[in-house]
């Protein structure tokens, strides 16, 4: 799963460093919940966003609880932006994406700077998707669609040409479990 703050170029650029960290780490603290709650966990941490993963170690419904703990992270972060408007021009909101499939974890780097990393086509493919959900939704992959299709209520949005890819992927976004 991959989420990702929308905006965040123009909060950093209109807020001080100390202000746009101290909201990152608030989301961060109760975006952490969801994943963690559902046996995920926080593998990246990228800034503005997270790359999280299920399925170590390995659950039958992984899918599942992926799409699970993507929908209680929007709600999440739903509540907190509530807080945040207080603050006008602040809208916080977040897309995220979750594709199912195989990738490595493994340490990658050079000798003075090391960290694990999920390294894959699926993880390629979910960034993608990710970019292309919309404000405060979970997107979908066809996999993770047929895995979890029958506890989740979804809005098909067809299938999408995904940059670096030869066939278009369908996509769904889920409304709800």
């Amino acid at each position: 799963a991959l989420a990702d703050v929308v905006g965040s170029t123009a909060l950093i650029e209109r807020l001080d460093a100390e202000v746009w960290i101290g909201i990152m780490n608030r989301a961060f603290n109760q975006i952490s919940q969801a994943i963690y709650r559902y046996e995920g966990m926080i593998n990246q941490l990228l800034g503005d966003g997270l790359l999280a993963i299920f399925g170590v170690p390995a659950h039958e419904d992984d899918a599942e609880r992926a799409v699970r703990a993507a929908l209680e992270l929007q709600a999440l972060v739903k509540a907190y932006a509530v807080i945040l408007s207080q603050d006008p021009g602040i809208d916080f909101k977040m897309r995220v994406a979750v594709n199912t499939g195989d990738a490595i974890v493994s340490a990658v780097g050079p000798d003075q700077h090391v960290e694990y990393t999920a390294i894959g086509d699926v993880v390629n493919l979910t960034a993608r998707l990710q970019s292309e959900a919309a404000p405060g939704t979970v997107l979908i992959g066809e996999s993770t669609y047929r895995l979890a299709r029958h506890v989740i209520d979804v809005a098909p949005k067809g299938a999408v040409t995904v940059r670096g890819r030869q066939q278009p992927e369908n996509i769904y976004e889920v409304v709800g479990i």
